[in-house]
């Protein structure tokens, strides 16, 4: 072995007592992957132990996640029908309040609009034209 620091008669000093290689290098990356595997470890501490346990946790997790979304829901689905539909039903459709009503308030509620009831004799007035133009158009198709 020639160096260019040492005389051809004098080895290079060997850093390693290994004979199979770099017993330094192999140490440092066994600590390096024990101290990446517990950094991942303290990350996410299901993996550390047994792999079905952990998808059992992480199943009950999700189950867990889901019910409590339904269950908020269902309790606002509650409030809304106790709480507001209940006071509609008491408080806006009574039959008191239908059967005391006036004929002024039912044209008033349920009568056509002054200016729908313009339109509407509008149209109408277009049609009874427009079936007197059709129908003079018929005869006179008949007679030729």
């Amino acid at each position: 072995m020639s160096n260019d620091r040492y005389p051809d008669d004098c080895p290079a000093p060997r850093r390693s007592l290994d004979p199979d290689g770099d017993s330094i290098g192999k140490e440092k990356a066994k600590r390096g992957e024990k101290s990446i595997q517990k950094t991942v470890e303290d990350l996410n501490p299901y993996l550390s132990g047994d792999l079905g346990a952990a998808r059992v946790i992480e199943q009950v997790e999700m189950h867990y996640e889901s019910v409590r979304a339904s269950f908020t829901g269902y309790v606002a689905a509650l409030v809304v029908e106790q709480k507001i539909m209940g006071q509609l039903a008491n408080n806006v459709l009574i039959t008191t309040l239908i059967r005391d009503i006036d004929e002024q308030m039912v044209n008033r509620i349920a009568g056509e609009r002054p200016d729908h009831a313009k339109k509407r004799i509008e149209i109408e007035n277009n049609l009874d034209i427009m079936r007197g133009v059709m129908k003079a158009m018929e005869e006179y198709q008949k007679e030729n």
